[in-house]
């Protein structure tokens, strides 16, 4: 894309990068949600056409965590983009399905490793 194109598209709202993806590395929680939210509405304000959340690398998150994500979801809705869970493990879909939360997240495939241990 040239310049001038980039330029035309700014000026026109058109976003110049369709699909965003903020890989979360280690815990999702208290500690680092401030982090990670920068990062995520930092992300959406680009306005993305879609915005990809990928918990490969996640090993946990918590209520803060989740609420974060959902709190980003609603803002990608109200932007008209799509938003994304990408790997998530067994544990995060139990996790989100005990919050009543299975369903409201589109989920891009699933990690197969041996995350399927008991929930503590």
């Amino acid at each position: 894309m040239s310049t001038s194109t980039i330029a035309k598209a700014e000026a026109a709202g058109d976003c110049c990068c369709p699909v965003i993806e903020v890989c979360v590395q280690g815990a999702l929680d208290l500690a680092s949600v401030a982090r990670l939210s920068e990062r995520l509405y930092d992300a959406l304000s680009l306005k993305p056409s879609s915005l990809v959340v990928d918990l490969s690398q996640c090993p946990f998150f918590d209520a803060v965590g989740i609420n974060l994500l959902v709190e980003v979801h609603r803002q990608a809705w109200r932007q008209e983009a799509t938003f994304t869970l990408r790997g998530c493990s067994p544990r995060h879909l139990r996790v989100l399905a005990m919050m009543g939360l299975d369903g409201v997240f589109e989920v891009d495939g699933t990690m197969t490793a041996a995350a399927d241990a008991p929930i503590s």
